[in-house]
């Protein structure tokens, strides 16, 4: 199945942790199927989303006080921090900007476009009144029920960001002379959903929304005319069974086709194991019938972040694609069950395979168990992909 498996080089992940102040930089070997540790890396954490660029990746902290942290890429040295009025929970970046979502405040700051070091805070974002502000919960329980993440339109125009308290999804018009964001309208989903993350399909005419509260995936058109404006048109359960009270909604991702999209959950308790699903959907991006289930070894405590990678973008040293169905993924899954925190830990990241409808469903295939992480927040495929050898390096601060 695998013609040029063996030319495959080793997929570099960085993953941050709800329990250290660190970043942990993984190798997965598609080869061996196998996942293990290769550095430390000293950060301001913990660390709980994680954005890349080509030039740098981004990244929010749970530390006081507020701010946003980058690192350059390759090498992930740390290039600076830059302050922010209350914990976010989600960076977007765009046009050398970096758009952050958390609580009771949004920020737009400018990024350098050859270092991708932080530049100049342009825009404060309101989620409660001004004269709340001075009061209002700044730190990371505020991120329960205000503003949790941010998302474009694929012509970066439009902007949405999910606000899990006033159930409500904010919609946002992009300047595209500085890159401000204009506030033009809102949604109301269902009655107890929780809006809590976001993705928008290619066509820039379907938005999707995990809801936390109610474990849906919800499903919204939206319009700009003759106002801007969505309406939620279907919702798929994440859970295969139970009720929507043993889990609490988490995230999702649009495979690169927008054929299928992955969403996540996580159970209520340890003792509820959660589900990832995955849906087809049609050209226009509505669902079109197909959904597969899986339930995880854990319930995923906090996390249960995910990341998607085709098989076929893997790159070989003979520059030969190796032969896999065509929507093919690895699936990155961060867990911070408190297994992750025990003597002999269960894993904090895992590595699952999907090859497409009608092949058996997600299959785990490897998983980082050390006691160095206890436990993953949210990791990502880097974009540079490099085999690595040696020892677990642990950087000086």
């Amino acid at each position: 199945m695998y013609e040029s498996l063996v030319h495959i080089m080793d997929i570099h992940i960085l993953s941050g942790s709800f329990t250290s102040l660190s970043l942990f930089l993984l190798a997965f070997s598609p080869v061996n199927r196998s996942l293990r540790l290769l550095r430390i890396i000293p950060a301001s954490g913990p660390h709980q989303y994680i954005s890349q660029t080509p030039r740098a990746v981004y990244a929010t902290t749970w530390a006081s006080p507020p701010a946003l942290h980058a690192w350059a890429l390759p090498s992930l040295t740390h290039i600076g921090s830059t302050s922010i009025t209350a914990t976010s929970s989600y960076i977007a970046t765009l046009d050398s900007h970096a758009y952050s979502m958390g609580g009771p405040t949004g920020e737009v700051h400018l990024l350098d476009p050859v270092s991708g070091l932080w530049g100049q805070k342009i825009q404060e974002i309101l989620f409660i009144e001004p004269d709340e502000l001075p009061e209002a919960d700044k730190t990371r329980k505020a991120l329960r029920y205000g503003s949790h993440a941010i998302e474009f339109t694929s012509d970066g125009n439009y902007g949405f960001v999910p606000v899990l308290g006033t159930e409500e999804i904010h919609i946002f018009k992009k300047s595209r002379v500085d890159g401000t964001l204009e506030r033009v309208g809102k949604a109301k989903g269902q009655a107890g959903d929780g809006p809590r993350h976001v993705k928008v399909h290619p066509n820039g005419e379907v938005v999707y929304c995990v809801a936390e509260h109610s474990n849906n995936l919800d499903v919204y058109t939206f319009s700009t005319m003759p106002i801007p404006s969505l309406m939620l048109v279907n919702s798929q359960p994440l859970y295969a069974s139970g009720s929507a009270h043993s889990y609490r909604g988490d995230t999702l991702l649009l495979t690169p086709s927008a054929n299928q999209i992955f969403a996540t959950t996580r159970g209520a308790t340890s003792r509820d194991p959660g589900y990832i699903a995955v849906f087809s959907l049609s050209p226009s991006g509505l669902f079109s019938g197909q959904a597969e289930y899986y339930e995880t070894p854990t319930s995923g405590g906090k996390a249960h972040a995910i990341d998607l990678l085709p098989k076929s973008s893997l790159p070989s040293s003979d520059q030969e694609s190796f032969s896999v169905p065509v929507e093919s993924v690895w699936i990155l899954l961060t867990d911070d069950d408190p297994c992750t925190q025990i003597a002999e830990p269960c894993a904090s990241v895992r590595i699952l395979e999907w090859d497409g409808w009608g092949t058996g469903g997600i299959h785990e295939v490897a998983a980082y168990a050390g006691m160095e992480m206890q436990g993953g927040s949210h990791a990502i495929f880097l974009h540079e992909h490099g085999a690595t050898e040696g020892e677990v390096r642990h950087d000086e601060l």
